[in-house]
């Protein structure tokens, strides 16, 4: 597996490192994690390295990932709080919120179904506080529309029974 480290191929070289982990210096992964994150313009070799380091739960690059999560490019921010939520850092929970009730839908889902990667306490506690959110914005749209039986939710526009639809999925 190690001439994979060398690829020219981001994708490969990060699992490469999650292959070795376990097996190999971590200083020398880690040199191979550094490159990827210097290639700043290289968005596949950024991917490549944050989800290296979240799948070995590395807390060496806490602070690199925290710094990650503020990025305008939506697909680094994900993955960066992705990484910090593997590496069970709760300062990914909030952020995470708002990217899956954020106006890119595929992304939105995407985020949601990493979910399942991240520690299960972890895990809940998203889960319970996108429970509570989705409870207030249904709560906004049905109150004042006077709806109390299933069937008044007819009477609501098809583009807010689409987000509805969406916040439920």
């Amino acid at each position: 597996v190690r001439p994979y480290l060398q690829s020219d191929v981001p994708r490969i070289q990060g699992h490469a490192i999650m292959a070795l982990w376990e097996f190999e210096n971590k200083n020398d992964l880690r040199e191979v994690i550094d490159g990827l994150l210097s290639q700043r313009e290289n968005e596949e070799a950024l991917i490549a390295a944050l989800y290296a380091i979240g799948e070995v739960k590395d807390t060496f690059y806490r602070e690199r990932l925290e710094e990650l999560s503020h990025k305008k490019n939506v697909e680094i921010r994900m993955q960066a709080l992705i990484a910090l939520a593997k590496i069970n850092d709760a300062r990914a929970v909030d952020p995470l919120i708002d990217i899956i009730f954020g106006k890119d839908e595929k992304i939105a889902q995407r985020t949601y179904g990493m979910l399942r990667r991240i520690p299960e306490a972890l895990q809940d506690n998203i889960k319970q506080v996108i429970h509570c959110e989705v409870s207030r914005r249904i709560s906004e749209v049905i109150h004042p529309e006077n709806i109390r039986k299933l069937e008044d939710l007819q009477s609501l526009p098809k583009k807010v029974l689409d987000r509805m639809r969406r916040w439920y999925t």
